[in-house]
């Protein structure tokens, strides 16, 4: 499920099976907290992946003038959980590098 968001963020809606009903799964506050606020903002993706798991890419577009298309991008990207209406940040954060060199070779 993709969700568009041009000034803050809009409620993913889904249509239950059985019912056919929508049901609102969180609030525009609860992404916006998880998200924060980005220079050129241009849409948030929710996508729900399983269970409560979502991906959560957030887009900006910037317009220049030296060039003749939009620059697009994805500054933030977040594996989250819903809990109790609020999105929980599940991302793993990447392993910090060593510093200095190492030798593979070394006896």
């Amino acid at each position: 499920m993709t969700c568009e968001i041009k000034s803050k963020p809009e409620c993913e809606v889904k249509s239950s099976k059985k019912s056919g009903k929508e049901v609102r799964l969180y609030t525009d506050e609860a992404l916006l907290r998880l998200t924060g606020t980005v220079k050129n903002h241009l849409k948030t993706d929710v996508i729900n992946l399983f269970d409560n798991r979502y991906r959560i890419n957030v887009w900006t577009e910037e317009r220049r003038s030296d060039r003749l298309i939009s620059h697009f991008q994805i500054p933030k990207s977040f594996f989250a959980s819903l809990e109790d209406g609020e999105f929980i940040d599940r991302t793993i954060q990447p392993k910090p590098k060593p510093v200095g060199k190492i030798n593979l070779f070394s006896e």
